[in-house]
């Protein structure tokens, strides 16, 4: 064996030891940039199989913060909305974390968290938003390393004794001193260290210098120096690291690997793989889109950081990604750099359903990408604009078979009909039931053939490529009863903060349609002066008719008001999901609150600081010149809202349109009313938008981020009937000093529109030869009508 190696001299952390007898230190040969990463970053080591192939071991480990001079390039950016047709793709609901213990695990996490939202929810099981990863790691807070620097959390990323309800030592507690830290780990020589268990780092290797050479916050992958073919976790198992042991015993991609498979998931596809800036013919533009379309983030590296690819833009060859440096979407050019460090490599790794027991579909149609497919041969995954959510499985070979289990009495099977199609038999249970001819004189897309009716129950179906040159897979359809509940709500919640006079605001974790799985079709809502803690007192409980959302997908935060309360009352509620077959479900949790006695914003003009507008999600403060008091909050994430209470019949909102702005829904009092757009085709400061008109009281007002780019909030004008009077003036004065011959000069302090408030509208000036000492006396005066 031999290794080279190259930028072995760092600035502040990534010294690399080799442990052999003989070393030979030449240059290997890698992209150049006219900035190039700083070599405290990223290092490179050729390691030589023996049979004239070698290996490239890359060892990467970017700061906890960004490179300052590249602020530019890292603006925030809008998520495309996915459309092939336009040449845009996105995966929408993948987390973005902040560097939490190395780029490379927190990239991991990342994608490991949008796996544990979607189909895989044993990747985090931890106590946090009832077992689901959230979408910004914000929740777990920060912690402080023994050099003094306060490190952002991930249990996913890197488990510690105290987070998430850990009670035992974790990787920080066992492999972390300070970032770029090369000395013995904590736990070397002074305690057993911990087992691999849930999170990324500990299978990655990452931090890990005693048992693996990465100093603190760094991580190992290997790639085939001159080939640009993908180097398969498979074939890691049998190369030679250069460390003594196995590539996959050290390698970052692998680690990935192993902690699907530890978390209970089979791994369909894993490898390493050089792109096609850095080796002819390597990872390209293609592939990584192919990736997104099919529902794949991507684990980016460049020359000295690793990031999470998550959608693309045909037009310049933009990639989106998360860079895990903050919670916001990002972009660079494919092939370019990102933060001056040039595009290296990818890995790719793709859990699938649990080998012990492979998931069974219920109820529902399901794309040919679904996890609980199993294709066995050489299939492949083709982008087709037609078919079932743009995708399909093709086979070109004979024997090729693809198995799912499904419980249900029946299914349809969605595919291509053409003129080169071929034919499928159909097993059910591992019995021959039929067979499907995929021939069709013209191209169809989403054609179908329906099955038998099956007993009621769980089966196992086989599809078996038989004759012709192609069949496909676009999607399935299961049928049969729908006998599962939606899941009764456990964590409904009840608070008057902020709601209007004689309302409550509820918020609960959405249930599904079966169990925690889809979405209900409705909700139903009631409330009681006691506990609800029964059917019986459900049955007694007065049912609330207005302002209840529609569901959304299992796991979503739902929220909504309950008006017509009397202010000051003690309520409890309870909550039901429904689905389309009426299952029934349980009561929820019944809590109870005091109905509000604020009425909310009075009359009068409001700053976007004030503090009576409450932001949910992630809203920005900016200061803008041209704005109500110099302000604005902007969201740039859809499904953000901000909530306020007003009193009175009307608002006016303020917010600065522009050609990049989008659309804001108003809900009144829970009910959705209008839509406010603000795009403009030139920037317009403090432009206006004004409700309809309410009856006079108080009000819940909420405005949702639902479409563009941005959307602002600047300021909120409440308008009402004005029932106050300006004050009574006291000071009037009459004096013929300096006065012209016949006149009198008079003068007074102006009193407001609303007592000394404001500006009134008009004067009436009236004399008599008598004091004017009331309304008798003004009736009788004479009117002045000049001057």
């Amino acid at each position: 064996m031999s290794v080279k190696r190259v930028n072995s001299i760092f600035t502040f952390f990534m010294i690399t030891i080799m442990m052999t007898s003989s070393l030979g230190i030449v240059p290997v040969a890698h992209a150049q940039d006219e900035n190039p990463p700083n070599d405290s970053w990223f290092s490179v080591e050729e390691i030589s199989q023996g049979d004239g192939a070698s290996l490239t071991r890359t060892v990467i480990g970017s700061p906890p913060t960004p490179p300052t001079e590249f602020s530019v390039q890292r603006a925030a950016a809008a998520l495309p909305e996915p459309n092939q047709q336009a040449g845009t793709g996105s995966i929408t609901d993948v987390p973005a974390y902040d560097w939490s213990f190395g780029c490379s695990p927190t990239a991991a996490s990342m994608i490991a968290g949008y796996y544990d939202r979607n189909n895989f929810p044993n990747m985090y099981t931890g106590p946090t938003d009832s077992g689901v990863m959230p979408l910004t790691n914000a929740v777990w807070g920060t912690w402080v390393d023994s050099g003094g620097d306060t490190r952002s959390q991930t249990p996913l990323s890197a488990s510690r004794n105290g987070l998430d309800g850990r009670a035992t030592k974790g990787h920080v507690d066992d492999y972390w001193r300070e970032y770029g830290d090369a000395t013995n780990d904590p736990f070397y020589g002074n305690w057993a260290e911990h087992a691999y268990g849930d999170s990324l780092g500990d299978y990655m290797k990452t931090n890990q210098w005693n048992n693996h050479n990465n100093s603190d916050g760094s991580t190992s992958f290997y790639t085939w120096t001159a080939s640009p073919d993908p180097l398969t976790c498979n074939a890691m198992e049998g190369l030679d690291s250069g460390l003594g042991s196995m590539v996959s015993d050290e390698d970052g991609t692998y680690g990935i690997k192993l902690f699907y498979e530890a978390r209970g998931y089979d791994v369909t596809s894993c490898y390493a793989q050089r792109t096609d800036n850095n080796q002819t013919g390597g990872f390209s533009f293609a592939d990584y889109k192919a990736e997104i379309d099919t529902g794949y983030p991507v684990m980016l590296h460049v020359q000295g950081h690793t990031m999470a690819g998550v959608g693309y833009d045909d037009a310049d060859n933009t990639v989106y990604l998360h860079d895990t440096w903050d919670y916001s979407t990002h972009t660079m050019t494919w092939g370019g750099s990102y933060a001056g460090m040039p595009l290296y490599a990818v890995s790719i790794v793709h859990p699938g359903p649990s080998p012990e027991s492979s998931a069974s579909l219920g109820a529902g149609k399901y794309d040919d990408i679904d996890a609980a497919w199993a294709y066995n041969g050489d299939w492949e995954t083709t982008i087709t604009i037609g078919a079932y959510d743009g995708t399909l499985h093709k086979s070109k070979i004979i024997g090729n078979y693809a198995e799912v289990t499904f419980d249900g009495t029946q299914f349809i099977l969605n595919y291509t009909g053409n003129t080169n199609r071929g034919t499928m038999d159909v097993y059910i249970d591992g019995e021959k039931v039929g067979t499907i001819d995929q021939y069709a004189s013209t191209k169809m897309f989403q054609t179908t053939w329906t099955s038998a009716t099956y007993a009621l129950g769980s089966h196992n179906l086989k599809l078996v490529h038989v004759s012709g040159d192609i069949i496909d897979i676009d999607a399935i359809e299961v049928l049969g009863p729908d006998i599962t509940s939606p899941a009764a709500i456990t964590d409904l919640a009840a608070s008057s903060t902020w709601a209007a006079s004689g309302t409550l605001r509820l918020s609960w974790t959405a249930p599904g349609d079966d169990g925690m799985t889809g979405t209900a079709s409705s909700y139903q809502v009631r409330y009681s002066s006691t506990e609800i803690i029964d059917e019986t007192a459900w049955d007694g409980a007065t049912v609330v008719g207005l302002g209840i959302p529609t569901p959304q997908e299992a796991g979503s935060n739902e929220s909504m008001f309950v008006g017509g309360l009397t202010p000051g009352d003690i309520y409890y509620f309870a909550v039901k999901a429904v689905d389309d077959a009426s299952n029934p479900v349980g009561v929820s949790n019944s809590p109870s609150a005091a109905a509000s006695t604020y009425a909310g914003l009075s009359v009068g003009k409001y700053d976007d600081r004030v503090a009576a507008l409450q932001y949910s999600g992630i809203w920005k403060t900016k200061i803008a010149s041209g704005s109500y008091e110099k302000t604005l909050h902007k969201s740039k994430i859809i499904g953000n809202y901000v909530e306020v209470a007003f009193d009175g019949t009307q608002f006016i909102l303020s917010y600065t349109g522009y050609t990049n702005r989008g659309m804001m829904d108003v809900y009144i009092d829970g009910v959705k009313v209008d839509t406010i757009d603000q795009y403009a085709s030139t920037k317009s400061k403090q432009a206006t938008w004004t409700s309809a008109t309410y009856a006079l009281g108080s009000h819940n007002l909420r405005l949702v981020h639902i479409s563009g780019a941005v959307v602002e909030v600047d300021a909120i004008e409440v308008l009402g009937p004005d029932i106050t009077s300006p004050a009574a003036i006291t000071d009037l004065a009459a004096s013929s000093t300096w006065a012209a011959s016949g006149t009198l000069r008079l003068s007074w302090t102006a009193p407001g529109d609303d007592g000394t408030t404001g500006t009134a509208s008009s004067y009436q000036v009236r004399y008599s030869p008598t004091e004017i000492i009331d309304e008798t006396a003004w009736n009788g005066a004479t009117i002045v009508s000049t001057g």
